[in-house]
């Protein structure tokens, strides 16, 4: 279990190097939600911690450049490898936000948005819309 000390450092990782992204998906019919959090860094150490504390999903993304070796440490203007950590199921995205909720600046408005979004049912198709619209806009102005 991770103690407060360790959530306010993920919110300010997050708040810094993650990002926290909505899209929606429809047809005629019916429409969904698609959410996610994630933090990118060029530091293993640093994502493999949060990795362990925090769960989510692993992705590399090595990025071919000058003089690139596989560790990911480069020498002159290479690229360094890049690590995301993905949350995308809502359980793991609402565990997240209630420990980072307290400690987050920057994306406190967004988060907080997107938590009432995710305890909102599914059939409630117009306000969960409106939600969207909302996070968005204020997203987009931030």
């Amino acid at each position: 279990m991770p103690t407060e000390l360790e959530w306010s450092y993920l919110a300010g990782i997050i708040d810094g190097e993650g990002c926290i992204t909505i899209s929606i998906r429809s047809n005629r019919k019916v429409f969904s939600v698609n959410h996610r959090m994630l933090v990118y860094n060029t530091s293993r150490l640093l994502v493999d911690w949060i990795q362990a504390r925090f769960g989510g999903f692993l992705r590399v993304h090595i990025r071919e450049g000058l003089n690139h070796k596989p560790d990911g440490v480069h020498e002159g203007y290479g690229r360094k490898t890049v690590y995301r950590l993905d949350w995308c199921s809502v359980e793991d995205i609402k565990h997240i936000l209630n420990g980072i909720l307290p400690y987050l600046t920057i994306k406190r408005e967004v988060a907080s948005k997107l938590f009432e979004l995710l305890d909102t049912p599914n059939e409630l198709e117009e306000e969960r819309l409106e939600m969207f619209n909302t996070i968005k806009e204020v997203q987009s102005n931030g």
